[in-house]
């Protein structure tokens, strides 16, 4: 049984057509704003609450794409039984702060995103993450956590990666 949730402005691709999709509408900017006060970093949080609220049993495990939504849902999701799998894009705290984002009121209340990642990572079940550099920074910045991780990429850092051919330093290299 597999759902997946999407925003009502996101179009389904054909070949998709055929998993269910619950619709989640955009927030208001007031509670775009104000969201970091109790908790709801994302529009997903309230919606996937309630959701599995009304259909725990029908679930074993539930991914959740990015440690904002994960954060105070993590371990309510949990406490129903069902297993956790926190997909982790990057370091939250380090991107809002460099692009100034709504969530983080420009870049001035990254405390909420801070706590989000880390119940995030410390309560999921599996860690997903895209590079060992990720993995080793939150278990610097937040701990050892409990969870398994699993890596599915790999990133070199900015400035760092050698072009073998005549040892320029690159930008950045991805692969995933």
């Amino acid at each position: 049984n597999v759902v997946v949730m999407l925003g009502t402005q996101i179009s389904i691709p054909k070949e998709y057509e055929d998993l269910k999709y619950v619709r989640v509408p955009a927030r208001s900017k007031v509670k775009s704003c104000f969201g970091f006060l109790n908790g709801s970093l994302s529009r997903m949080t309230d919606a996937l609450l309630s959701y599995l609220r009304k259909h725990r049993d029908e679930y074993d495990i539930c991914i959740i794409n990015g440690s904002l939504t994960g954060g105070k849902t993590v371990k309510k999701i949990e406490k129903m039984g069902i297993r956790t799998m926190v997909i982790f894009h990057n370091y939250e705290v380090e991107y809002h702060r460099d692009n100034r984002t709504i969530i983080s009121l420009k870049g001035h209340f990254l405390g909420a995103i801070k706590r989000a990642e880390k119940l995030s990572y410390m309560n999921s079940s599996v860690g997903i993450f895209l590079t060992q550099n990720d993995v080793d920074l939150f278990a610097e910045v937040y701990g050892e956590s409990e969870a398994k991780k699993v890596i599915v990429g790999t990133f070199d850092y900015k400035n760092k990666a050698k072009d073998s051919a005549g040892g320029v330093e690159k930008k950045y290299s991805i692969v995933i």
